[in-house]
């Protein structure tokens, strides 16, 4: 159970950025955005882990964090390039449908999944369009910047199920900080202006560390060492979750109003989440990803 919490926890944590974020882009464009957030947080990473730094410099993490923030990388950066486009609403939406697509990579990629894992995700789905959506279904190129993100997303963390085991969470998601904004630094580089941090006021700083230290290093901290011990497709599931407490929180700050629609929508979504775990036994992540394989990962 602690496991599940703490990808809930990180969730909450991720809900409650999502305009914030979107303010944040304003100020900041998205590569150099994610850049500053994640190679701070990596430095932070590398102070908390530095008991184990030799685990910095192992062949087999190495390669593992190569593969692994490469697509991360770009996921956040199609997310948040997508998110200056659409609103965030649909951006939290769209991004949330990798729930339904892990279940079907982890079977391409490994194994099939339990059929209860499709169901639960086909709900989540639908809970969430009920959260996020109003009646402008139109789709711009941020909804499908926002689509690719979600693959990219779904792709991570089947992956992540299958090179994490055997290793120490904490150190490769620090390695992943350094793959993640080294990318979006080259991109910020190429393709970006580079931001003038003098016009940040103290709320723009404190919004920057609450994204750098909460929403980075803690909420994915938490991700990392609750997913390594959860099956992928549940894992994307509780993941979902985000969408939901982004959804909560505006409604919370008066951003918007509690409608039947999203009551509806947060019943459905908690609904899934219980379709997902009965009958789920207490599975380790090799029983859904993986093919059952144990040990040590090839990298």
């Amino acid at each position: 159970m602690k496991y599940r919490l703490m990808l809930i926890g990180a969730t909450l944590i991720w809900g409650s950025s999502f305009v914030m974020m979107k303010d944040m882009t304003a100020l900041v464009s998205p590569a150099w955005l994610i850049a500053t957030r994640f190679l701070t947080g990596a430095s932070i990473m590398l102070a908390i882990t530095w008991k184990r730094r030799s685990l910095w410099i192992d062949r087999g993490y190495l390669k593992a964090a190569a593969l692994l923030s490469t697509v991360y990388g770009f996921a956040w950066y199609v997310q948040t390039v997508g998110l200056v486009f659409t609103t965030p609403g649909k951006n939290a939406f769209l991004t949330a449908t990798y729930c339904v697509i892990v279940p079907f990579a982890a079977w391409l990629l490994f194994r099939r999944p339990p059929a209860r894992s499709f169901v639960a995700a086909g709900l989540a789905l639908l809970g969430i369009g009920l959260i996020s959506l109003d009646s402008g279904l139109s789709v711009n190129v941020g909804d499908a910047l926002t689509l690719l993100c979600a693959v990219l997303y779904a792709l991570q963390i089947v992956l992540y199920a299958r090179y994490s085991k055997g290793r120490d969470p904490l150190v490769l998601t620090g390695m992943q900080f350094v793959g993640v904004g080294a990318i979006n630094l080259a991109i910020a580089c190429l393709t970006e202006t580079p931001p003038t941090w003098g016009v940040l006021d103290l709320s723009d700083w404190a919004s920057l560390s609450y994204l750098i230290v909460m929403c980075t290093v803690v909420a994915i901290v938490l991700q990392g060492v609750g997913q390594k011990h959860i099956p992928a497709p549940t894992a994307a599931l509780l993941l979902s979750l985000e969408s939901v407490f982004g959804a909560g929180f505006s409604v919370a700050l008066g951003a918007e109003e509690l409608t039947v629609r999203i009551a509806v929508g947060f019943a459905v979504v908690f609904g899934a989440i219980l379709v997902s775990e009965l009958g789920g036994g207490r599975e380790g992540p090799s029983d859904e990803v993986g093919g059952g394989r144990k040990g040590r990962p090839e990298a």
